[in-house]
């Protein structure tokens, strides 16, 4: 008697990365693309991978996708080991990694759409208002009927979208999806892929520098350098980490020189601005026990603050202050060999 499957449960990662490690050789020299990294992502969930151009996110999400064969480590997706089970993996996941180069670009935009779909089983006839739909939201239905090549470079980012979204797959790996896209076109994508993930359980990868579609869409951020992840943490938790080191400081009187001096040497974060009324100082404390400092450095100069805030804080400057933090650590590391 043949046991029953049990079915997997939405709690259970439905991606796996185990000590992925990539090295990429030329001549003498050895650069090691992504170095160790573990990480894995929850079913419906919406994640998104950010980075510095050669932080190494391209070759992860590539490796992901079998596109790279690690040096070390293993990739799952939903059970399967990618190395191992392509076939499997490949029917469950779709990627646009290169923006218009997912697309024929001889074909129509609606052609494109219906190849791709026959290509992973789905009768295109029978799915025409799916299709009609993907098109709207994107703004192309007016241009459904137009050979790719004859679009201009924001139409075609668009076409090559739809091509994934037609797919249907649980799995969807987006590389800069809203690149080109116009105010409307980016908006109604968001809900879109929201609802995807919300309502139908799709798992969502996105790499991109538009800061505002991930801190908007993503459930996550995950952000590498030099190979490494640098945080990985839930997208809410990860502002307010730094919103809570960040605090605005309202002064009545002017600030004068020396003490503007000595709060500069001391908290290199430190930026003036000077009212007619009133000067704020906005600083970013590196550990809570800081504001103790300042509140000394303060007292030192006779310096009396009217209003102490935390500063508000986008995704944009905690990921920038993720990049500064781990550029200070790695000077103070020194070069490694690699």
């Amino acid at each position: 008697m043949v046991a029953e499957r049990t079915p997997k449960s939405r709690r259970e990662p439905l991606i796996s990365v185990e000590g992925l490690k990539k090295e990429y050789s030329s001549g003498d020299q050895t650069v090691t693309a992504v170095d160790d990294i573990s990480f894995s992502i929850d079913r419906g969930s919406i994640v998104g991978i950010l980075g510095p151009n050669g932080a190494g996110k391209t070759t992860t999400i590539k490796s992901l996708l079998g596109l790279v064969e690690p040096d070390a480590g293993k990739v799952l997706i939903d059970g399967s080991e990618v190395s191992e089970e392509r076939k499997q993996v490949y029917s469950r996941v779709s990627a646009m990694l290169e923006g218009a180069r997912n697309a024929y670009w001889r074909l129509t935009v609606e052609e494109n759409m219906s190849f791709f779909m026959s290509h992973r089983g789905i009768n295109p006839r029978s799915n025409t208002d799916r299709r009609r739909r993907i098109l709207e939201e994107l703004g192309l239905a007016d241009k459904a009927n137009v050979p790719v090549r004859e679009l201009s470079r924001g139409m075609k980012q668009k076409a090559a979208l739809a091509c994934v979204l037609a797919q249907d797959t649980p799995v969807l790996f987006l590389d800069e999806p809203t690149l080109g896209l116009d105010v409307e076109a980016t908006r109604a994508l968001r809900s879109h892929l929201a609802a995807l993930a919300a309502e139908d359980g799709r798992t969502i990868i996105i790499s991109s520098h538009e800061m505002d579609t991930v801190q908007e869409l993503c459930d996550r951020v995950i952000v590498m350098t030099n190979g490494r992840i640098a945080a990985d943490k839930e997208t809410q938790s990860f502002t307010d980490l730094f919103q809570a080191q960040a605090y605005e400081i309202e002064v009545e009187d002017d600030i004068e020189q020396p003490a503007r001096t000595a709060i500069e040497r001391r908290f290199d974060t430190a930026e003036f601005a000077d009212y007619p009324s009133k000067t704020e100082l906005t600083v970013t404390l590196d550990h809570k026990r800081e504001v103790f400092d300042l509140m000394d450095t303060f007292r030192d100069h006779d310096v009396v603050p009217a209003k102490v805030n935390h500063a508000d804080v986008d995704l944009e400057e905690a990921y920038l202050q993720v990049m500064q933090n781990n550029t200070e650590r790695a000077v103070m590391e020194g070069p490694t060999n690699g």
